[in-house]
């Protein structure tokens, strides 16, 4: 619960992350001081996970962290930005974020897409004791609706029973190659989708300092 620990998580969350790709070296955006940038940059969050992040597995890796941020508030943090504001003061930086909860907010994610330089696309698979991943995919990342021998529901989390895999399909269809990929999962996972992005980055199962770890 200390600062000293939760730097050692950050340190950890990082160190255990793996970029599978990153054409023209897409990551990391090369802010600087966002007050200085010349060129527009105007950066899309897409998808629950980069507001509720998956950090840990159930049953007996359920943890409630006693710190923990969210991509969204580290990235716009990175970026300078302040209060309430979706933009720096100079407005050069602009970091935007999209919920897709219901089939009406794919179409909002493509529009902001669309007017974006960067497109960051959050998705997560869950996985827990007592009950195997159906599949490696993220079709169905709750994996089951079957209860677990413990008579826990493999997965609690209703926004992760979207096609995430259709999801990402969308935003890369506007997109392209200004599309990142940030997954978080378990272990293996198919990327039938990672052609036609520009990076894929996973971080398995990243604990309390995800956030802090990787922006």
């Amino acid at each position: 619960t200390s600062a000293e620990h939760h730097a050692v998580a950050a340190e950890l969350a990082a160190s255990g992350t793996v970029l599978l790709k990153n054409d023209g070296d897409f990551l990391p955006i090369r802010l600087g001081d966002a007050h200085g940038v010349e060129e527009q940059i105007n950066i899309a969050l897409i998808g629950h996970e980069a507001l509720g992040t998956t950090i840990g597995g159930g049953g007996s890796g359920g943890v409630s962290p006693s710190n923990f941020s969210t991509p969204k508030d580290l990235i716009r943090r990175r970026a300078g930005i302040t209060g309430n504001s979706d933009c720096t003061a100079s407005g050069n930086v602009c970091v935007r974020f999209q919920n897709v909860q219901e089939e009406a907010d794919i179409e909002l994610a493509r529009k902001l897409a669309l007017r974006s330089t960067h497109v960051f696309v959050f998705v997560a698979t869950d996985s827990m004791e007592g009950a195997d991943r159906d599949n490696l995919s993220l079709e169905s990342s709750c994996q089951t609706e079957k209860m677990s021998e413990f008579g826990l529901p493999v997965c609690d989390n209703t926004v992760q029973h979207e096609n995430q895999d259709a999801v990402i399909n969308s935003i890369v269809e506007v997109a392209g190659r200004k599309t990142a990929v940030i997954a978080v999962a378990p272990g293996a996972l198919l990327t039938p989708w990672a052609e036609q992005t520009a990076a894929v980055l996973i971080s398995f199962m990243p604990g309390q300092a995800y956030a802090e770890g990787e922006w």
